[in-house]
């Protein structure tokens, strides 16, 4: 379609943030603005404006706001502006320039709101219900709470020194999916890896590594989507005696991989892994002889879907 249109309209196309060649937004911002900023910058006063999805909704929303300045409008399926998403305090997020003095509460609030949108909360509620419940299953109520922490620790250090505002509990939630594989890289606490346990965090932890290499919220999805199905082909490619180990191997390679491309990219996830892989290496280095079983705060309940883990019928995938 654009060869034609090009034919007799001067043709004009721009990457949203977070999309195409624009960089993910650090700072709070409008799309409309940015649109109108696009206008102003090629000395458009008056405009035929084509949006789909997003942009339609910016396109609607310039016809609205600034009338004069749209001489025909084309919407496909465009999103409705003018809905106000009730906003976060500021007070609870991290803020752009780093901790401000005496606001130590900026620690820990930023776990408490979703600062990104609506797709923020349904995956970071998805996550913490799969991830969360496996690391309490194979580890234990004190054990889920130390590695959550260390990832909050490491995450938000990390992403104040790297100037990374918002908030978001998804560092907690990789503290414990980093601090989970090296439980289950090392076997412990049942001296054998729970395969459906692995298979959970692994494909977790690769899409973490997707996600890290555009950290946009479209391409993001899609990268994080192909690096499970990577990590999927990989571990099914072999005969399916083999199929653990290959899990096992997949697992050693991609949780240094993912924390070391998140860092590269300055994402808070990377230093929230490394800082649950470091816990639970402390935990697991310091354990006794015969100890770290389902002990005292277990439940039949919980106790019986560990034994399904861990049991040779336990093959989901």
């Amino acid at each position: 379609m654009l060869p034609e249109l090009t034919a007799s309209w001067r043709l004009i196309r721009y990457d949203a943030r977070g999309f195409g060649r624009s960089p993910a937004p650090a700072v709070k911002f409008s799309l409309l603005a940015d649109l109108i900023t696009v206008l102003d910058h090629f000395g458009l006063d008056r405009v035929a404006i084509v949006g789909c999805r997003q942009g339609g909704g910016s396109a609607l929303g310039l016809a609205v706001e600034h009338p004069a300045r749209v001489s025909a409008l084309v919407l496909l399926c465009p999103g409705v502006p003018g809905y106000r998403w009730p906003e976060q305090p500021d007070e609870l997020q991290r803020a752009q320039g780093g901790l401000p003095p005496g606001q130590w509460w900026r620690l820990i609030t930023p776990l408490l709101v979703q600062t990104v949108g609506w797709y923020q909360v349904a995956a970071n509620l998805v996550t913490l219900a799969v991830i969360g419940a496996v690391a309490e299953w194979l580890l234990g109520r004190w054990r889920w709470l130390v590695l959550s922490a260390a990832g909050t620790v490491g995450g938000q250090v990390a992403a104040y020194a790297w100037r990374q505002p918002g908030g978001g509990d998804s560092i907690a939630i990789a503290g414990l999916a980093g601090g989970t594989a090296i439980a289950l890289l090392a076997g412990w606490p049942y001296g054998r890896s729970p395969r459906a346990a692995t298979q959970v965090v692994l494909y977790y932890i690769a899409a973490l590594g997707g996600w890290a290499l555009t950290l946009s919220p479209y391409y993001g999805l899609i990268a994080a989507a192909l690096a499970c199905a990577a990590t999927a082909a990989f571990v099914n490619a072999p005969p399916r005696p083999w199929r653990p180990a290959a899990e096992r191997l997949a697992l050693a390679a991609t949780i240094p991989g993912a924390a070391l491309i998140a860092v590269i990219r300055q994402d808070p996830h990377g230093a929230a892994l490394i800082a649950g892989m470091l816990a639970m290496t402390a935990m697991v280095a310091g354990r006794k002889p015969g100890t770290g079983g389902p002990g005292k705060d277990g439940n039949r309940e919980r106790i019986a879907i560990r034994n399904w883990l861990l049991s040779s019928d336990c093959d989901p995938f």
